[in-house]
């Protein structure tokens, strides 16, 4: 991996992507509220992993009665498979697209408007 900065947030680079290290001095996780906020600046850097060290999660978390693991976890799980799902709807209409660079976009552009004008074809 590879070390970045972006302000003072460091985010490593690995074969996977882009990652936000948290240090371990900083404010304790204690409620899934935090996480989701953890995540959010996550994405404002492009990091699709965050790496969070033991030391900044609240007791609370190991305690499994509390549920804030779990709440945490699921929450990010499910946004997650949400956020996939609206992509793949989005993807399938004519209005809005997500896209991974320019020429993907080029080529959805030449089109006919039912989409069957292209295809893409296996090597």
């Amino acid at each position: 991996m590879s070390r970045g900065n972006v302000g003072s947030t460091p985010v490593l680079q690995s074969v996977s992507g882009p990652a936000l290290e948290c240090a371990p001095d900083g404010k304790k996780l204690r409620s899934e509220r935090e996480a989701l906020e953890l995540i959010g600046e996550a994405m404002q850097h492009g990091a699709s992993l965050v790496l969070v060290p033991v030391k900044r999660l609240e007791d609370d978390f190991f305690r499994l009665g509390t549920r804030i693991a779990g709440g945490i976890v699921s929450r990010h799980v499910s946004a997650s498979l949400a956020l996939r799902d609206f992509v793949r709807e989005a993807n399938r209409g004519d209005r809005v697209w997500f896209v991974a660079n320019v020429a993907e976009i080029e080529q959805r552009l030449q089109r006919p408007a039912d989409g069957r004008g292209t295809s893409e074809t296996a090597d």
